[in-house]
């Protein structure tokens, strides 16, 4: 498993995270961390919106990833990922997505 980590959206090295997904630019965008109450869904859909074109406009073919649809269904879950070069988890509560990890079987997949 490689990582590709940015404290700020894409950080400064953006083509490392296309060289990291190897042949399959296939890339699942994981919102979860912004799953958290008294959220201002304007703002989190413009977020999200902003993200997932910054990662097409780096040529990554990009899919959106709720795992909350995936709760107690590891086992499609594990199917579906096996569909992706790679995975962008949104910027937000780590809190909130360590727990929707645990609940899709994301944690040990």
């Amino acid at each position: 498993m490689k990582f590709y980590l940015s404290s700020f959206k894409l950080g400064n090295k953006s083509a490392e995270l296309v060289r990291l997904t190897g042949k399959n630019k296939k890339i699942a965008y994981i919102p979860n961390a912004g799953d958290y109450t008294k959220i201002d869904w304007d703002r989190r859909n413009n977020w999200e919106k902003q993200d997932i074109q910054s990662l097409k406009d780096l040529g990554l073919s990009v899919d959106y990833l709720d795992l909350k649809k995936y709760f107690g269904k590891t086992n499609q879950l594990r199917k579906k990922l096996n569909e992706f070069g790679g995975v962008f988890f949104r910027g937000g509560n780590t809190f909130i997505l360590r727990q929707a990890m645990k609940l899709s079987g994301f944690d040990i997949i």
